[in-house]
């Protein structure tokens, strides 16, 4: 319901007139789209989305009597400004209970041809958050202790019949092994539960949960990873690709100096200047110096080894993200390739290399990657998923769906004897409902709309 309801508010914020786009750079990608007047879309869109918001609010007892709810109420009735907005900024994830393939295609299909948008480990979820710190004014602080709830406190499988199990982690590093991912999850889940102080327990749950295209139990794991061990430096590289994903900027760049901060290699670079990048509650914008600043202590950082023999690849995979934070896709690529020429045997590097292949719209070599990452880790929920995208995107829709169906059948295993089926990614099942319509197979619109997994597996024979 949290979830829903939190994409349901991000929605209807992106047609309000409060709201405005961010960029570090003026030529950013993840904005800087052909923009799109909304005006006459926003009698149906807009209030549709404050109407189903309202609806929530019936249900729940956030912000009851509050000014947003009346302010929700005042819109759902068909009262509001219009504004201008980016093509990114349409996008809309908020489930309704009247949910068609036919409106998740009209909805999402012209977004997904724009890989920037779509390709992990970058833009997991359709809804662009589009640091939220930058579009939640001030007065909006509701939103932010909302979105600060969505990712504070890591809620566990309900049925996980791994509790009991005398050494879950070690387990649970057994199964990553065999890239059994979604067990794996569940086993780190009983370790962390069995031993609320374990460190490397909650890193590798974090980790896991990303794999397996989760990014926001993989965020609440790593925050009590860095919470428990502030130095933990993998904890602070997987956190950055996370909020990327997410969108959160101002979060993804702060993991990215704290990761610098607590580097012994890296430290005293720090050490005379002050960066600009702080954590705080408070909504607000970057300051574009803060980014150029960060650029420039990690370009340092870069130069402090000129041994080619000797490259450090977390280095490059921290200056790959902050590449990819606005949109500079070939600096990131650049970055990923160093890394893996360092760890060739990395999954996870990869499926980074692919992502910002494919986001600098080089669809075919991105293909390539994912095939390494997945030859390397068959139960990578992830770079399945991004495979999936760049076979959509090179009109393989046929080859997309088969690889969407094989990414949701992945995280449906993850299963103990008396479990309950764990939760599919909603991004994957919405992809998959689009690439279907490609593929003008009306017949099964009833199946997706159900989400009859099994039954869609069967149509495609895939076992």
């Amino acid at each position: 319901m949290k979830t829903n309801f939190l994409n349901l508010i991000l929605t209807f914020l992106r047609f309000s007139p409060q709201t405005s786009a961010f960029s570090l750079n003026s030529n950013s990608t993840f904005l800087d789209q052909q923009p799109s007047n909304v005006d006459a879309a926003f009698d149906n869109d807009t209030v549709k989305a404050a109407q189903n918001i309202f609806a929530l609010l019936q249900e729940t007892q956030f912000a009851a009597d509050s000014e947003f709810k009346n302010f929700v109420e005042h819109v759902a009735g068909g009262n509001g400004e219009k504004s201008t907005v980016d093509a990114k900024t349409q996008q809309a994830t908020g489930e309704t209970k009247d949910v068609t393939v036919d409106k998740w295609i009209n909805e999402f299909s012209n977004d997904l041809s724009n890989e920037s948008e779509w390709q992990n480990d970058w833009a997991t979820d359709a809804v662009n958050l589009s640091s939220l710190d930058d579009q939640i004014p001030r007065s909006q602080s509701w939103l932010r202790h909302l979105m600060d709830d969505n990712y504070s406190e890591y809620k566990f499988s309900k049925a996980n019949s791994f509790l009991d199990h005398s050494t879950p982690f070690e387990e649970g590093l057994k199964r990553l092994q065999a890239h059994d991912i979604v067990n794996a999850v569940l086993l780190f889940e009983a370790a962390v539960q069995k031993e609320p102080n374990h460190v490397e327990a909650w890193l590798y749950l974090g980790i896991t949960q990303s794999e397996n295209e989760q990014d926001g139990p993989a965020i609440c794991a790593l925050k009590k990873c860095v919470e428990l061990d502030p130095k933990n430096l993998q904890a602070y590289i997987t956190l950055a690709s996370c909020y990327a994903n997410e969108m959160l900027t101002n979060e993804a760049l702060d993991s990215l100096r704290k990761w610098l901060a607590n580097n012994d290699k890296y430290s005293h670079l720090l050490s005379n200047r002050r960066s600009q990048i702080t954590t705080t509650n408070e909504p607000r914008l970057i300051d574009e110096l803060a980014f150029e600043e960060l650029q420039e202590l990690f370009l340092q950082a870069i130069s402090l080894s000129n041994n080619p023999n000797d490259i450090d690849s977390d280095l490059q995979v921290c200056l790959g993200v902050l590449f990819h934070l606005p949109g500079d896709y070939d600096k990131a690529a650049e970055c990923f390739n160093t890394a893996v020429l360092a760890k060739p045997d990395d999954a996870l590097l990869w499926n980074k290399l692919g992502a910002a292949l494919a986001n600098g719209g080089q669809s075919e070599k991105a293909v390539d990657a994912y095939y390494h990452a997945l030859t390397l880790s068959p139960g990578f929920v992830r770079a399945r998923y991004n495979l999936g995208i760049s076979c959509f995107n090179l009109s393989a829709y046929k080859q997309a769906v088969e690889h969407f169906l094989t990414a949701l059948k992945q995280q449906s295993e993850g299963i103990g004897p008396q479990g309950t089926h764990v939760q599919m990614s909603e991004n994957i099942w919405r992809t998959l409902a689009i690439a279907i319509g490609h593929l003008q197979r009306p017949d099964l619109e009833n199946s997706v709309a159900k989400k009859d997994l099994s039954k869609l597996l069967t149509e495609f024979q895939i076992e």
